[in-house]
């Protein structure tokens, strides 16, 4: 019976069930599903599955992604701390020796001031970026994710002819080094700079990370493994607020618990993946997709993968080559593959032999595929719709997301309060939308969660907080609700954005998915860059941002009625439409 057959019949308990073994549980050696293939042609989502979805490699390559999510979101989640005002003491001007805390709007406009010592110790206060510099605030924000957006069209084609994962090497390397320098340095024209190649490098690493998951894997870990990592986002951010609470000094928290950790996980990630068999299959490269299909069978303790692949031609499916580890329970034999025409002499890895390229006498490959460009995801009828309703899905994603984290103020003076229930909602709803996924079509589950989370955030028309109830010290319930409200919108956009991921990753073909991911998200950054101002404006007419971020979403309902379904359907490989040059 198909995997996906059998997830149809599971309560959601026992998908919670699966998830949790899937994530720790011990698996024996078993074929992934009962193959009955007469001519030993494979498709790649089956082949996946023959040497083994969701086990031992993809736990591995989860786990050092998981590593540097957690480092991303100390960066990004944490910049409303980064950027926190401190504390302001002003001088009454009857008494210059009586001095007393206040806000800055007053303590720029009616008093003299100075900055309490004992404040917290952030880019605000270390480049004075207060009183008529606020707006500089709003700048560097707005330079991170422009940065952000640019990555998704510079990357994305590199991505396509060098391959996924050097691609997202270099893209590690950039922002590992970025957050470096922008920690390091005393000059606010550095630190902005740096803070955009920042941007550059971690927007170009959450792309390419979708699409390396989503053509490394077959159904169930695209499904498990954006949770896993939503989930780590969201952990991360719960881990962030303790960490700058007792640091509180922003230059130590950027070199050294995210920037240099994230530098030496890329050391992690050179030894600990390989390229995409998808990517290496979309490129004519079969015989490389073998190997690796092969070195994920060794991996998984599965059986050696000896089909072709689909579009594979005969005399491709190359006469084997011996790939083995010494093990008494897995003899040399078990495991026979060609190998990768970069590998040019004798090499140990991992305690996997393999004999050089030179030695054996193999076919020629076929030539590569004409490469795809960004006019031909409008080009396409196959592709345009789709693309339009991407641009807007990932355009409200992260103008309502991110606004929400950025725009934390607008649910009272309580920041870490505030930052930890919703970090909790999200986990919570991270976890939830594994099931969810599981059991649902996508349309649905886009469509009804976009729908929760416009109506929350426009609840908040009717539920204004008090100016009185403002300050931390002050409760009353307006406030309390509207915190309820913003937490029950943050799981919806969770939830939201859980399907979202899978869904982008389903409904490209591998031809276009890394340029159809990337253009999209980078469209999806237009909303981050527009957000800081959005928020600002807001605040300074007394206006709670989410309810404009709700009036967005209602707009992004209507594009699903057309968009086409992907909920258990085999990933399409190439357009519809030849490529002509």
């Amino acid at each position: 019976m198909c995997i996906r057959d059998r997830v149809s019949t599971q309560s959601t308990w026992e998908i919670f069930g699966e998830i949790y073994l899937n994530m720790f549980g011990r698996k024996g050696r078993r074929f992934a599903f009962n193959l009955r293939m007469e001519d030993n042609e494979l498709p790649l989502d089956k082949a996946l599955e023959y040497v083994g979805d969701n086990s031992r490699y993809q736990k591995r390559i989860i786990l050092i992604f998981s590593i540097q999510y957690i480092l991303m979101s100390f960066f990004i989640m944490g910049m409303p701390f980064i950027f926190q005002m401190p504390r302001f003491l002003c001088i009454d001007p009857t008494n210059p020796d009586f001095k007393f805390q206040c806000e800055f709007e007053d303590a720029c406009t009616r008093y003299n001031y100075r900055i309490d010592e004992d404040s917290v110790k952030s880019a605000t206060r270390d480049f004075q970026l207060y009183c008529g510099e606020s707006y500089l605030v709003g700048v560097c924000e707005s330079i991170f994710f422009l940065g952000a957006c640019l990555a998704g069209f510079i990357f994305p084609p590199i991505a396509n002819r060098i391959g996924r994962k050097r691609t997202l090497s270099y893209a590690v390397l950039i922002a590992a080094v970025a957050i470096i320098v922008a920690g390091m340095t005393p000059n606010f024209g550095i630190f902005i700079a740096a803070f955009a190649f920042a941007g550059v490098g971690l927007s170009a690493f959450e792309i390419l990370l979708l699409v390396y998951i989503a053509e490394v894997s077959a159904d169930r870990f695209r499904n498990f493994s954006s949770v896993i990592l939503l989930t780590v986002w969201a952990l991360a951010q719960i881990i962030y607020t303790p960490i700058h609470y007792f640091f509180n000094q922003w230059r130590f928290t950027y070199i050294y618990v995210i920037g240099l950790p994230l530098l030496f996980s890329r050391f992690l990630y050179l030894r600990g993946i390989d390229e995409t068999p998808r990517f290496l299959a979309a490129e004519g490269h079969f015989v490389e997709a073998r190997f690796v299909l092969n070195k994920m069978a060794l991996v998984n303790r599965r059986p050696k993968f000896k089909y072709r692949l689909k579009g594979e031609r005969k005399d491709q499916a190359l006469s084997p080559l011996r790939i083995g580890r010494r093990s008494s329970s897995i003899s040399d034999e078990d495991y026979l593959s060609p190998v990768p025409s970069g590998i040019r002499r004798m090499r140990k890895h991992q305690k996997t032999f393999i004999i050089a390229r030179d030695e054996l006498d193999l076919p020629e490959e076929a030539p590569s595929p004409l490469e795809h460009t960004y006019l031909d995801l409008f080009r396409f009828e196959s592709t345009r719709w789709t693309t339009i309703i991407m641009m807007y899905a990932w355009f409200y994603r992260n103008l309502a997301y991110y606004g929400m984290v950025f725009g934390i103020e607008s649910l009272g003076e309580e920041i870490h309060t505030n930052f930890i229930v919703l970090a909790l909602a999200e986990t919570a709803a991270s976890v939830a939308s594994g099931p969810i996924k599981m059991r649902y079509p996508r349309k649905q589950v886009l469509s009804l969660s976009l729908l929760l989370s416009c109506c929350m955030d426009l609840l908040h028309v009717c539920f204004p907080i008090p100016d009185e109830c403002w300050p931390s010290y002050a409760t009353c319930y307006p406030k309390r609700f509207a915190l309820i409200l913003a937490a029950v919108s943050r799981s919806a956009i969770t939830v939201f954005a859980n399907t979202l991921i899978s869904y982008t990753s389903e409904v490209y073909p591998t031809d276009v998915r890394t340029i159809g991911y990337g253009f999209a998200m980078a469209v999806g950054r237009l909303g981050v860059i527009l957000m800081p101002a959005i928020v600002w404006r807001c605040q300074a007419g007394h206006i709670n941002p989410l309810i404009v971020f709700g009036l967005f979403g209602l707009v992004s309902i209507f594009f699903f009625r057309n968009a086409p379904e992907t909920f258990r359907r085999s990933i399409v490989e190439h357009l519809e439409e030849p490529l002509v040059s």
